[in-house]
């Protein structure tokens, strides 16, 4: 029941983690996540928690139970499973490549918008 207890209290992020939720930073500690089902937390826990409904204290506490039962080479391994999951989808470096790809993919955009406005003005012009 420590780990569970403590997962609270150190969900203060981790090194590197490119996003802000106390969800992730608890799964970066290698944390299994019991989170309520708002927001984006089913696509931060995925498969590697649990959710609940919001306002769900029984469903929160018999989740909790449920965590607290496993041994802890079962709670470590879904921990770490957890810690990868956040690794893989929510890393920095890939939140900077995501961001990245999308200013280029928006400014090619752009581009050539202003190119094809650019030709139809000369083709206006043109034909004045």
């Amino acid at each position: 029941m420590d780990d569970l207890v403590l997962a609270v209290d150190l969900g203060t992020g981790g090194p590197k983690v490119g996003l802000v939720s106390v969800r992730g930073e608890v799964v970066w500690w290698e944390h299994t996540p019991v989170a309520t089902d708002v927001g984006d937390a089913s696509h931060i826990v995925g498969d590697v928690g649990q959710l609940v409904p919001a306002q769900g204290a029984a469903a929160m506490a018999e989740a909790i139970g449920q965590i607290s039962q496993l041994s802890p080479a079962e709670r470590a391994c879904q921990g770490q499973r957890a810690r990868q999951r956040i690794v893989e989808n929510f890393a920095l470096d890939r939140a900077v490549d995501a961001f990245s790809s999308l200013y280029q993919t928006l400014c090619l955009a752009d581009s050539g918008s202003q190119r094809a406005s650019a030709v139809s003005d000369r083709d206006q012009v043109a034909g004045e």
